[in-house]
């Protein structure tokens, strides 16, 4: 009996559906027969043919949807010899639930709707569906992260041969100077890029291989060399040697640095040397000493002595007391006291305060005096402040401190305001007394 029920549901829907474009045909056909009655003498040809193309998208919209309906039809017929208990009839029912989801599935304009759409009523996209859903939207140019992510990443995980093919078809396709085409898609193809699972190394090079030269490809590679090179790094080099295009070679060398730093430190440092003068050697340095610090802190510094560029320089040495601070406080301190007052001692005293000030709050904010430029002074005196306020168990030591410390007028007010809110102190009247400045 429920499935004599659910068959007639679907029959009922197939009515409807069959009325409904009924309608739009008669209606698109009633359009063509005004615009023809309208036509006036000397009128172009063209709005005559523009109204026959419009004629014939409709009559192909209706014929594309036909055949989704006989695919349904197909579906539920199956269904209905294979059904054996309740079990596959009440799965039968939930499939085609009501006749809005079904009109949803066939009228909506949204690629990721539509997939939406056929999972709520458990039908699985062929790839010939996601194929047409990429191309209606490639066609209409309306690039969506959220949109694309999910189809390519279920069409993925259904054939990814199919999807690199369609990829690889895109990429060479004539775009005719379209910006907005080329960019389309240099974007699936990064997207496609970063769903090769890290043990796919032999089905990402072989992507690689299809793809025309160019920026597309680059960034590709770019993208993949972030993937791979901590695991395969010989292979990444051999990737970023067939590299042109500076911009993405800039964002690359850093991943492979890493990656050559975590598998083999004095093939690191070889490469490194290897490399010409420049923003890219630069670059490189900093990444790995960002990454050895964590294996020999003292090494990585002294290495960042052959980092000719000084923001360069500074950058790495920073970076690298922020990784000792990480596993230890006391070595990180030690090597700050042997600085001289400056640029690098206040980037690197930012960077160690940043990692302590939420367990050891106190010791921050003596550091806080080591800086020598003010205004950077001033903000960390605020980050400390309100790291150290929001510790419930570190309220009376804060207090203190704030009674105790000299501060500029407009920092200390700011400070008191915050602390107000955390405390739901009321902002007029009585004032707590640690407010106040010495001496006031």
């Amino acid at each position: 009996m429920l499935f004599q029920k659910a068959a007639a549901t679907v029959i009922v829907i197939l009515i409807l559906i069959t009325a409904y474009l009924l309608v739009e045909l008669s209606n698109t056909k009633m359009a063509l027969e005004r615009s023809r009655r309208s036509l006036l003498p000397g009128e172009e040809i063209g709005e005559v043919k523009s109204v026959k193309n419009n004629k014939n998208k409709a009559e192909a919209e209706i014929q594309r949807l036909r055949e989704e309906i006989e695919l349904l039809k197909k579906k539920a017929r199956a269904a209905k010899s294979t059904s054996t208990s309740n079990t596959s009839e009440n799965a039968l029912l939930s499939s085609v639930s009501g006749k809005e989801q079904l009109l949803d599935l066939l009228y909506t304009s949204d690629p990721a709707s539509r997939l939406k759409v056929l999972e709520s009523l458990g039908l699985a996209p062929s790839t010939e569906d996601y194929a047409r859903m990429m191309d209606a939207m490639v066609k209409s140019k309306n690039l969506s992260w959220n949109a694309m992510n999910p189809i390519l990443s279920e069409w993925f995980k259904l054939d990814p041969d199919s999807l690199i093919d369609w990829v690889i078809a895109l990429d060479s396709s004539n775009k005719n100077g379209d910006q907005t085409l080329q960019g389309m898609s240099m974007s699936i193809l990064s997207m496609v890029g970063n769903l090769f699972p890290n043990n796919t190394l032999e089905k990402a090079a072989d992507f690689i291989s299809k793809l025309q030269d160019g920026n597309s490809k680059e960034q590709i590679i770019s993208s993949l060399i972030f993937k791979y090179a901590a695991s395969n790094p010989e292979v990444a080099r051999e990737w970023f040697d067939t590299m042109k295009n500076e911009n993405f070679k800039v964002n690359a060398v850093m991943a492979l640095a890493r990656g050559l730093a975590q598998k083999n430190t004095q093939e690191a440092i070889t490469w490194l040397e290897s490399l010409p003068d420049g923003i890219l050697k630069n670059n490189a340095y900093v990444s790995f000493i960002t990454e050895y610090s964590q294996k020999d802190p003292e090494d990585a510094i002294r290495m960042a002595e052959s980092i000719k560029d000084e923001n360069s320089y500074i950058y790495a040495v920073s970076n690298a007391i922020a990784q000792i601070t990480s596993k230890d406080p006391g070595k990180a301190g030690e090597i700050l006291k042997k600085y001289p007052a400056g640029t690098l001692k206040d980037r690197c005293c930012q960077n160690y305060i940043y990692n302590i000030a939420r367990d050891f709050p106190e010791t921050a904010a003596l550091w806080v005096d080591e800086i020598s430029d003010n205004a950077q002074k001033q903000n960390m005196l605020v980050y400390v402040a309100n790291t150290w306020m929001c510790r419930a168990d570190k309220r009376d030591s804060f207090e203190e401190w704030f009674r105790k410390v000299e501060l500029p007028s407009n920092i200390r007010d700011q400070i008191q305001k915050q602390y107000n809110t955390i405390k739901n102190v009321p902002q007029s009247g009585d004032q707590p007394v640690f407010g106040n400045r010495p001496g006031k």
